[in-house]
Formats: C-alpha cells, sequence, structure tokens
C-alpha cells in the first residue's frame, strides 16, 4: 500500500467516524427540540350543536386530543384562524393546507391531536360567529 492510499484510507475512515457522531448528535438534538408529550394523553370531547360549540374554551396538553362531533343536521366546516381566510392556523388540523376546513358531516366526528404549546381559536366556516378557543401548554 502507498502512502498516499494509506492517507486516504486514514481520512475516509476519519469521515466515517465524524460523521457517524455528528448524526449521533444531531438526532438527540433535533429529539430535544420536540415538544413532550403529555404523559398520559386524553381525548377531550367537543360537541358542536345549534348553540355552537360546547365547551367554547378548552385548556389541554401538548400530546391531548380533540374529538369534535357534529350534533345539527347540518354540515360543520371546522376552521382554524380567522374567518374567512384560515391562513393563520398554528396547528392546521387540515393537513396544513392553510385557507381549508375539515367537513363533519351530522352525527360524525373528527379527532386531532396537539402537539406545542400556544392559543388558537376554530369556527364553523358557514356560521362564523359559532366559534371557541383552544390553549395548549405542554
Amino acid at each position: 500500500m502507498s502512502k498516499q492510499s494509506g492517507n486516504i484510507s486514514v481520512r475516509a475512515a476519519l469521515l466515517l467516524a465524524a460523521a457517524i457522531y455528528y448524526f449521533s448528535i444531531a438526532g438527540t438534538i433535533l429529539q430535544a427540540d420536540q415538544p413532550e408529550p403529555a404523559a398520559n394523553p386524553k381525548i377531550y370531547n367537543i360537541n358542536y350543536t345549534d348553540k355552537g360549540f360546547s365547551p367554547k374554551k378548552l385548556k389541554i396538553k401538548s400530546g391531548d386530543s380533540i374529538r369534535w362531533t357534529n350534533k345539527t343536521e347540518m354540515e360543520l366546516q371546522l376552521a382554524e384562524g380567522s374567518h374567512p381566510k384560515h391562513t393563520d392556523c398554528k396547528y392546521c388540523p387540515h393537513g396544513n393546507k392553510k385557507g381549508s376546513y375539515i367537513l363533519i358531516d351530522s352525527g360524525e366526528s373528527y379527532t386531532f391531536k396537539f402537539i406545542g404549546a400556544g392559543a388558537t381559536s376554530f369556527h364553523d366556516h358557514l356560521l362564523p360567529g359559532m366559534k371557541m378557543k383552544v390553549i395548549v401548554s405542554e
């Protein structure tokens, strides 16, 4: 083996070792930045009736879920953020499609898990006066 090929092998080994170390640490850092989900995640029920959401304000923990149930005869167009654009959504339960909403038919339910602390509001896109607030703590 020549001295030059030996140097290349040593360099390759050092680069490989550095890459393995970097990615093992990077994974730990990324995991540390993730919010801790609730120790015992809960599912909270929100009923949507002709009088609106019940309850109108809910405090939950990161990792908890909300199940919205439509108890009206009409469809519920559940939207996050301000009406009518819904572009200021924090959690985007509609698949991160800002400006969209979740369609919940009469008698049906929809469940969404909240990750990360924050506060947001939801409303019925068809009846924007029907709204509620969710506060998520770590």
